[in-house]
């Protein structure tokens, strides 16, 4: 019975690697035991998929974490689903969760969509090939739903007006800048799809968006700075009702992204664009 004792320096050793415990005593040290003792039982060779259930509603985000790296971890749809609510404020959860080979497609897309770029960014890093191509695949579904939605502003003036600029070198960074301050909304949209060459029903619909992490990666592909960014944000939806903590945050995300997934993402964006209206045309 040394599985069941309190001190987890005995019971680890048995819970972990032991093969002759009973599925009955599994659950049960997984209802009433520590959480070094859920954090044990999530290293298992195997684990059963009513072990895991009870590992995934009792556990904390350590144990969370050890179990969705444990590919010997069986995972029901339901579980699977339950892991991806808990990920919703754990990206390196998300990441384990998304590198794992079990996962049913549709929920890899609920994760994906539920993450920020910054963690679908990494998935894409560290998956495998076969991994990475059906990341890729469900990204550029969600870049095809962007592109199909027209923008409900009028942009044709804007547009050409920007367009024209362009052209002649004369929309720049600063330009930019004194359209977001001066909140001249199809300006800004029109100067940014130019500049970052970017549909602009695509541009449209990230400004319109709760989310700040795709302007984000707009601004990081082309080399500028966070006071461009934060003028950007300041007259997005998301950006005006966000908290200090929420701009801090999205600061250091955009410290810590390199221009090369930037650009990545960008060039994901344009190609999914360009292949659904060739195939609209």
């Amino acid at each position: 019975r040394l599985a069941y004792e309190d001190d987890i320096a005995v019971a680890r050793p048995v819970l972990k690697q032991s093969g002759r415990i009973e599925q009955s005593d599994l659950l049960e040290i997984a209802e009433q035991k520590s959480q070094a003792h859920l954090l044990a039982l999530s290293k298992r060779r195997r684990i059963a998929e009513p072990v895991t259930e009870t590992l995934i509603r009792r556990g904390d985000r350590e144990v969370l974490r050890s179990l969705a790296e444990n590919l010997g971890a069986q995972l029901s749809e339901s579980s699977f689903a339950a892991l991806i609510e808990r990920a919703a404020q754990d990206g390196l959860l998300a990441e384990k969760i998304g590198l794992r080979p079990d996962i049913p497609p549709r929920l890899l897309r609920d994760l994906l969509l539920a993450t920020t770029q910054a963690v679908q960014q990494r998935l894409l890093a560290s998956a495998k090939p076969a991994m990475r191509s059906e990341i890729e695949r469900v990204l550029a579904e969600a870049a095809r739903s962007a592109t199909s939605i027209p923008a409900a502003r009028d942009y044709s003036t804007a547009e050409r007006a920007m367009r024209d600029l362009h052209q002649h070198g004369n929309l720049a960074e600063g330009n930019l800048v004194e359209f977001a301050q001066s909140e001249k909304y199809e300006e800004l949209v029109a100067s940014l799809a130019c500049l970052c060459e970017v549909p602009i029903g695509v541009v449209d619909r990230l400004l319109s968006s709760d989310r700040l992490d795709p302007i984000l990666i707009l601004c990081k592909s082309v080399g500028w700075d966070w006071p461009t960014v934060k003028a950007i944000i300041d007259v997005m939806p998301g950006g005006r009702t966000a908290s200090a903590t929420e701009l801090d945050a999205a600061f250091v995300n955009f410290e810590r992204l390199s221009p090369t997934t930037a650009q990545r993402v960008m060039r994901f964006w344009q190609v999914q664009h360009w292949q659904h209206a060739s195939t609209d045309a």
